[in-house]
């Protein structure tokens, strides 16, 4: 699992400037945070500068989509934030926003995608597929994230459509052990987390 190539995209809201040097530098310490050491090096970087062009950082391949931002997320301002969904995660969004478009209410949502998991009109990701996260608190964006004192680190492991039940696993977190986030859909995943040493 932890062997997996990837794509690492960085949307850099603060970044000025073209891919090197410091903003580079910044990035693949930001990725560095997220990721195994094993994947760093194997990723593709690509840097999104505050005017929206991109440049890649470093070449690779693979199926994880990484992207580092600055984040406002749950009112803590300038944040860095690090999201790295597999590409599977990724390219299902677009198919199930669409099915969403189209349904009355939810359990209508969740009776049309069922359906076209079925017939073979979407495809989930395979069970086992993992990705990665990292946070930093408030004003963090553009300082080391290495030196990050109040940063947090996550993993998850995508069961598609499982249930706390069916897994044995709670679908709170309770601090105590793995949980399971968005019970019963196409999301479905177990959640880990930690500190970063």
């Amino acid at each position: 699992m932890f062997g997996r190539l990837m794509t690492v995209s960085v949307a850099a809201i603060a970044f000025a400037g073209t891919a090197h040097g410091q903003d580079a530098d910044y990035a693949m310490k930001a990725v560095a945070m997220a990721l195994p050491e094993t994947l760093v090096s194997q990723a593709t970087v690509e840097l999104t500068q505050a005017d929206g062009t991109t440049t890649t950082v470093q070449q690779g391949s693979g199926e994880l989509t990484c992207t580092v931002s600055s984040s406002d997320r749950r009112g803590i301002k300038n944040r860095l934030l690090v999201i790295c969904p597999p590409e599977s995660v990724n390219e299902l969004r677009p198919q199930l926003k669409a099915i969403k478009d189209k349904s009355a209410d939810e359990d209508a949502y969740r009776a049309a995608v069922a359906a076209a998991v079925k017939d073979g009109t979407i495809k989930l990701p395979k069970p086992g597929t993992t990705g990665y996260g990292f946070m930093g608190g408030a004003d963090s964006w553009g300082k080391d994230p290495a030196q990050l004192k109040d940063a947090v680190s996550w993993q998850y492991v995508l069961e598609p459509m499982m249930t706390g039940a069916d897994l044995g696993l709670p679908e709170k977190r309770d601090g105590t052990m793995p949980w399971l986030m968005a019970s019963g859909r196409p999301f479905a995943h177990i959640m880990l987390s930690g500190k970063p040493e």
